[in-house]
């Protein structure tokens, strides 16, 4: 089968060849304290800039120097963005080219579907024709489209014909004295500066063309810019429904500073899609098999809970949670990606089209989570002033499971460890019970605050049950706090294992609440007020347990779960 380029794509390959591309919650004092400070930097580093530049001879080498290295890096934005572009566009025609009528039957659809794929299996050999990993960074192969562009004289290159000028002179003079070495050697300098102003000049030329190209494109399209402004309201909402449908899925934006050229630059993968991960994924060892040997132990979680947190009730009227907010991790200069992920400059990625940065998410969901890093401009610092950024309020450091001897491979991220209350009804404990409690309260101190309050039988001494339990429940009323999580272990309660227990402590910990309280009853059960006010309701077995085995039992369990989290090896 033959297939025919679109002249549209043709024209772009052209045009491409011609420029020759290559290559939480902290108080609103302390975040507007936070904001000032790190503005008062940017505004003194930008004053040292500015004088820096003003002082700066713009005839100079380094002057010119580095006025064509910014060049390279524009240059270099605008051809990602360009391609990000064309690949939007033929997106489009694909979909509007395969959209299935009524009219067409099911065997179309199925010839429709093949058409397609082979479509964009042919396109994606174009792509893989002129481009090139080196070095985790997508290239472009000029070779074959040179041909089809000359430049225009005055910007051609005349080093052959400088340098047989040159030794003309040197051969007519016939002097090697040291001051024909100085005269040599100054028109070396001049001859090199009026190289770079040509480079520069033609650098200017390609940048402006295709710049002229994107304008045209950027108003027909939304990207992370736009999405930042807030102005997108229906991309909101389809990223919260989405988050509905995977509440554990998070986007994450490995990044680090290329001095090279001088901008930030972020791993994605070669298909334009943001990298997304599992919660429970979250671990180094994970993350180091997947994304790259140099990943830190700690990353930052972008934004607070406000700007991006989804609370619903699922169908059985338990509140769910979804965080939205993007992660953030410091690879390093040198750090090399694995697969298909490559680095690309910040600059680039925010002035794509939102639609090509879904990969495992949806693109509204991805857009969203990303768009965070533009509205706090983290990017547009230095690497001094975004260290200082991320250590303030704009963000929460998070510490990633680590692959030593003791660690699993399980792992899950939290936004603070909330310390956790046992409150029992009991009477006094056998001394078997109390060495196994106190063995695993020193455990679980290890990882969060942990407390342990008796609430002696029948405080009232009635003989009437019911109000024995009421009395009970008002003794627990008074111990919990407004903003405590509460479990009530309960016969009627559902059944769950480690694992959920681990991510019932998560959860709690990632929705804002003060503190985790585990209710244990006395023995006719909890009152109705108690019943009421339990956030959730479990039940450790569905055997009848002594209180004193019911206790250690769950302790040990408390202490497992905070073993999952940190991905020891304790859980097997």
């Amino acid at each position: 089968m033959v297939l025919c380029v679109d002249p549209t794509y043709a024209q772009f390959l052209v045009a491409l060849g011609s420029l020759k591309c290559k290559d939480e919650e902290d108080t609103e004092k302390d975040a507007d304290e936070d904001t000032e400070e790190v503005n008062s930097d940017e505004e003194d580093e930008d004053m040292r800039e500015e004088e820096d530049e003003q002082g700066q001879d713009m005839n100079s080498w380094d002057y010119v120097q580095r006025y064509v290295r910014s060049l390279e890096l524009d240059k270099t934005v605008e051809v990602e963005v360009r391609l990000a572009h064309h690949k939007h566009l033929r997106n489009l025609n694909l979909r509007a080219a395969t959209k299935v009528e009524d009219t067409i039957s099911l065997e179309n659809r199925y010839e429709i579907l093949r058409k397609e794929r082979e479509l964009n299996e042919f396109y994606a050999a174009q792509y893989s024709m002129k481009t090139r990993i080196d070095k985790n960074r997508i290239t472009v192969d000029t070779r074959n489209y040179e041909q089809h562009f000359i430049w225009p004289k005055s910007y051609a290159e005349q080093r052959a014909e400088r340098r047989a000028k040159k030794n003309k002179r040197e051969e007519q003079q016939g002097s090697t004295d040291a001051q024909d070495q100085d005269t040599a050697s100054t028109t070396a300098d001049e001859e090199s500066m009026d190289e770079l102003r040509r480079q520069a000049a033609i650098l200017e030329a390609q940048v402006k063309v295709l710049r002229d190209k994107n304008r045209e494109l950027d108003e027909n399209c939304i990207t992370l810019k736009d999405v930042a402004g807030g102005a997108h309201k229906e991309i909101e909402a389809a990223a919260r429904l989405d988050a509905c449908n995977s509440p554990k899925r998070r986007t994450l934006i490995p990044f680090h500073w290329n001095s090279s050229i001088g901008t930030w630059e972020i791993a994605y993968h070669r298909s334009n899609s943001l990298i997304s991960v599992q919660e429970q994924e979250c671990a180094q060892k994970i993350l180091q098999e997947t994304i790259s040997d140099s990943v830190p132990t700690e990353m930052h979680i972008l934004g607070s809970k406000k700007e991006a947190m989804e609370e619903w009730k699922d169908q059985e009227n338990e509140m769910q949670l979804a965080d939205l907010r993007p992660l953030l991790l410091d690879l390093g200069e040198s750090a090399s990606l694995k697969g298909d992920l490559c680095w690309v400059p910040w600059k680039a990625v925010e002035s794509m089209p939102y639609g090509l940065l879904g990969g495992e998410l949806a693109a509204e969901r991805a857009a969203m989570s990303s768009a965070l890093v533009t509205t706090y401009a983290l990017f547009t610092l230095s690497p001094k002033l975004l260290e200082l950024k991320l250590r303030g309020s704009v963000s929460t450091r998070k510490e990633i499971a680590r692959p030593d001897s003791q660690t699993s491979d399980y792992g899950r991220l939290m936004e603070r460890a909330l310390p956790i209350r046992l409150i029992h009804v009991s009477k006094g404990q056998s001394m078997g019970a109390k060495v196994l409690t106190q063995e695993y309260a020193e455990k679980l101190s290890r990882y969060c605050g942990f407390d342990e309050v008796q609430i002696r039988p029948n405080p009232k001494n009635v003989s009437d049950a019911n109000l024995q339990v009421e009395h009970e429940a008002e003794r627990v009323m008074r111990l919990l706090k407004p903003r405590d999580w509460v479990i009530a272990l309960d016969e009627r309660g559902r059944t769950i294992t480690s694992e959920q227990l681990a991510d019932l402590i998560a959860d709690a910990g990632d929705s804002g609440w003060l503190g985790l309280a585990f209710c244990i009853g006395g023995p006719y059960g909890h009152g109705a007020d108690i019943i009421a006010r339990a956030n959730d309701k479990i039940k450790l077995s569905s055997l009848v347990l002594n209180h004193e085995i019911a206790r250690v039992v769950l302790m040990e369990q408390l202490y497992r779960a905070w073993t999952i989290l940190r991905g020891e090896n304790y859980h097997h």
